[in-house]
């Protein structure tokens, strides 16, 4: 039988930006026995909260009474501070309760993948804000993400989400 080879994070190397995740192709990143996952089921709670929450704070109901309100995924950088001390407990702001935002430390981080279980999960729509590329803390993030995006880079968005996916 042939082993499987599986990527470990040198963590005397690892500055936690996450890039790898983003890059991994399999998910098979491995930081000791913890396999890391790009926050999947995380995502679906999360939607699911806001979803629920931006129902309570709907006025009228819905046109045919049962379909939720349309929930925004926005994932961001974790170092744009202009949205720090704003954001509640599950990523939402006071003003916009059918967006939640999850931070990341990079968003070179972001599976493309991802993207597509997001909609899956009901975001009705993603909007992604990474550093400007001369900027970035992280070495490349938003440049690789956006490589990813084109089709430039491995892995690549298997399929556009027509007009539902933004990227600043």
């Amino acid at each position: 039988t042939q082993d499987k080879l599986q990527a470990v994070v040198n963590p005397a190397k690892c500055v936690s930006c996450g890039i790898c995740l983003g890059a991994c192709d399999s998910g098979g990143i491995v930081f000791g026995d913890q396999p890391l996952t790009p926050f999947s089921e995380d995502v679906a709670t999360r939607l699911r909260q806001v979803r629920e929450g931006a129902s309570r704070h709907t006025v009228g109901p819905s046109p045919n009474g049962k379909t939720p309100p349309p929930v925004l995924l926005v994932y961001a950088c974790r170092l744009m501070t202009h949205l720090e001390g704003r954001l509640r407990d599950d990523g939402t702001l006071a003003e916009a309760p059918g967006m939640t935002v999850l931070g990341l430390p990079c968003v070179g981080m972001l599976h493309p993948e991802m993207i597509n279980k997001s909609l899956a999960f009901g975001a009705a729509g993603i909007f992604i804000a990474g550093c400007i590329p001369d900027d970035c803390a992280y070495r490349e993030g938003s440049l690789c993400l956006e490589e990813r995006l084109t089709g430039k880079r491995l892995p690549t968005l298997k399929s556009s989400p027509e007009g539902r996916l933004r990227v600043r």
